[in-house]
C-alpha cells in the first residue's frame, strides 16, 4: 500500500471528523485528532505513519465525549486505520 493511497483514505475522514467535532462543540477533542491528521499528512514515508497510528490507538483511553456524528466518524477513522495497519503489517511479514 502506497503512502499517497493511505493519506487519500485517511485525511478526508479526519477532515470530516473535524467538521463533526466543530459542529458538536467538542473543541477540547479537536486538537488531538488534528495532531494525528497533520502527522499523517506530513509523513514522508509509510514508516513515518507508525507514530500517528500509535497515537490514534490511544483515543479510547482519553475519555473523550463524542456526539452522534463524531462518534460514527471516529469509529470509521479507527476501523480504516486498523485495516491499513493490518495490511501494512502483513506486507512486512516474512514467511519461512
Amino acid at each position: 500500500m502506497e503512502l499517497q493511497e493511505i493519506q487519500g483514505q485517511l485525511i478526508p475522514l479526519f477532515e470530516d471528523l473535524d467538521v463533526a467535532l466543530e459542529a458538536e462543540g467538542a473543541h477540547d477533542v479537536r486538537p488531538f485528532f488534528e495532531q494525528i491528521r497533520v502527522s499523517i499528512e506530513g509523513a514522508a514515508s509509510v514508516d513515518a505513519l507508525m507514530s500517528p497510528f500509535q497515537l490514534l490507538s490511544t483515543a479510547a483511553f482519553h475519555g473523550f465525549a463524542f456526539g452522534p456524528s463524531s462518534f460514527w466518524t471516529v469509529n470509521v477513522v479507527l476501523e480504516r486505520a486498523h485495516g491499513i495497519a493490518s495490511v501494512l503489517a502483513s506486507a512486512g511479514e516474512t514467511r519461512h
